[in-house]
């Protein structure tokens, strides 16, 4: 039917990325208009209006016009993402053609509306804890990261071309390495916490307190982990690297990966036991799928650290039973399941519920400064950690549909099984608007 011309086929490539991300891009447009209206109007106004008597002094020490405009952006939902929205969008993005710029263009308009309505969600509940938890120096000085990255975004001109896009990116590098530190120092405002009520590192809270924070907890760490992917898969598109659609390893090899993540464990306990057992790793090597690396490496490497710990501190140095690890993928369109077993001794269930709870932890001032990097986990950080190592796995696990469970068998040893999303089409999690931003 005679040749297409370019404009033909840009027409084309325009319509194929609508598809893929049209949801997205349509909801991050109507948050851009939303928020452009409260930023306009916080402008305009001679004097803000107070804010409703319900809401506490500003934690993060904003200006009464500042905080107006956290609370309009923290009123909106927050447009949740599936990674195979992000697998399809960075393939436009990777075409070395004339629309790959307009991709990139229409990528950061969505970050530029979406990541101040996210970081204003978090400063809304974190101006909110219960029991005066706000007034930690820790959580004051993470509520004032969120809040000088929601100002320094807010003022960034809107994306229309080349040049802002490119300033955007680099913006949202500095933000990235700006809350680094965020996971230790939000462990070390709740360890001052617990401290400040007489309550030990390793004892419970009040029940009902320690549910609400547990819940926030949750909340805020998953947001963190889309945040963080959000801005790491845009910075990634900008540096292609093989295999790979920004940060989606389109041929993730979860065999690989586990042996990875077995040498960093072991590493970690020779350091600080003298010792680690042996790993066997079984799974086809030729097998893989479109994933996260260093989503699958954070998960492994912690059951596997926590199931090489459990035998030495059971058996010693004397021919410990070795940690195995097995992967396996089911048809097509189901699980990939990675198992971590080992002969530790197991929990008791009893204790089943402090597995997944952020309050115990044998962590002390030592353990804090040994984070000094920013880096959240290396195989520099203590073996102990901050005990939050299975929580933080089970987050990243659910965040794009997958689960971690654990099953101990007290006396002999734990079973623990990661299930991972093959066709990865669920959205992330959708945490509710704050009940405070509805004021």
């Amino acid at each position: 039917r005679g040749s297409r011309t370019p404009a033909d086929r840009g027409s084309s490539s325009k319509l194929v990325m609508n598809r893929a991300f049209r949801p997205v891009v349509r909801s991050a447009r109507a948050h851009g208009a939303a928020a452009r209206h409260a930023s306009s109007a916080a402008a305009t106004k001679p004097a803000p209006k107070a804010a409703p008597a319900s809401r506490p002094r500003f934690v993060s020490g904003l200006s009464a016009t500042q905080q107006k405009l956290v609370y309009d952006l923290a009123s909106e939902r927050q447009t949740s993402v599936s990674l195979l929205q992000l697998y399809k969008f960075g393939l436009l993005a990777a075409k070395e053609d004339d629309d790959q710029q307009e991709t990139l263009i229409q990528a950061a308009h969505f970050l530029h509306k979406e990541l101040p309505i996210r970081m204003s969600h978090r400063i809304v509940e974190l101006e909110h804890l219960p029991d005066n938890l706000s007034e930690s120096p820790a959580v004051q000085k993470v509520a004032k990261w969120y809040a000088d990255s929601v100002e320094q975004m807010m003022a960034h001109p809107e994306i229309t071309d080349p040049e802002t896009e490119q300033s955007l990116t680099r913006m949202i590098t500095a933000i990235y390495g700006r809350h680094s530190a965020t996971l230790v120092t939000m462990a070390r405002g709740i360890a001052e916490f617990k401290h400040s009520k007489g309550v030990g590192t390793t004892m419970p809270l009040p029940e009902e307190l320690e549910s609400a924070v547990q819940r926030f907890l949750d909340g805020f760490y998953s947001s963190r982990i889309g945040i963080r992917t959000l801005i790491e898969q845009h910075i990634a598109l900008h540096n292609p690297q093989e295999g790979h659609v920004g940060i989606i390893n389109t041929h993730s090899n979860p065999v690989e990966i586990c042996r990875g993540a077995v040498a960093d464990a072991q590493i970690m306990c020779e350091r600080e036991l003298g010792d680690a057992p042996e790993a066997t790793i079984y799974g086809d090597d030729a097998f893989t799928f479109n994933y996260i690396d260093s989503h699958i490496h954070h998960i492994v490497f912690e059951l596997v650290k926590n199931a090489m710990r459990a035998v030495i501190e059971r058996h010693g140095d004397d021919s410990p039973p070795p940690v195995r690890v097995i992967v396996a993928a089911g048809s097509q369109h189901e699980d990939v399941v990675i198992k971590v077993s080992d002969e530790g001794g197991g929990i008791p269930r009893s204790g089943m519920k402090r597995v997944w709870s952020y309050f115990y932890t044998s962590a002390n001032s030592g353990t804090f400064d040994a984070f000094s990097d920013g880096a959240d986990f290396s195989t520099n950080t203590p073996l102990a950690g901050l005990g939050y190592g299975l929580p933080l796995s089970r987050l990243y696990a659910r965040y794009f549909g997958g689960d971690l469970q654990v099953i101990p068998m007290q006396g002999y040893g734990t079973d623990a099984y990661c299930f991972l999303k093959r066709v990865a089409d669920a959205t992330e999690p959708e945490p509710p608007v704050p009940a405070e931003a509805r004021a």
